[in-house]
């Protein structure tokens, strides 16, 4: 089966794509989860920098991305940048703020040492 990507202010066909078959989505959910599991053994500074990199590429090619919004959903180009930079902005919270918000907590428990690993 082929889904169609259409430009719904211009009816225009934009791109076209071949459904996954179950195997296909099953080989995509693996290497998803090899990749994830790698990425626990990622330092906080190597994952932070990661981010600000995303953040800074979204930035840098903000028009491009938008561009591709509102050719797929129609959306305002103004609308679309917004978006993008939302995007990006969410990306920087996140790489400075990762390491605090992914610390194991302290809890407490009567007679024993406890903790929350995130």
């Amino acid at each position: 089966m082929t889904i169609t990507n259409i430009n719904p202010a211009s009816t225009e066909t934009v791109s076209t794509h071949e459904m996954l078959d179950q195997d296909g989505v099953l080989e995509r959910i693996d290497a998803a989860h090899e990749d994830f599991g790698g990425l626990r053994e990622t330092s906080f500074a190597d994952r932070r920098d990661a981010m600000g990199t995303l953040a800074s590429r979204l930035r840098a090619d903000c028009r491009t991305y938008a561009e591709l919004i509102t050719a797929d959903m129609g959306k305002r180009i103004s609308e679309a940048e917004d978006e993008i930079n939302y995007c990006a902005d969410i990306a920087d919270f996140y790489a400075e703020g990762a390491e605090q918000f992914l610390a194991d907590q302290d809890l407490e428990v009567a007679g024993a040492r406890a903790y929350l690993r995130n």
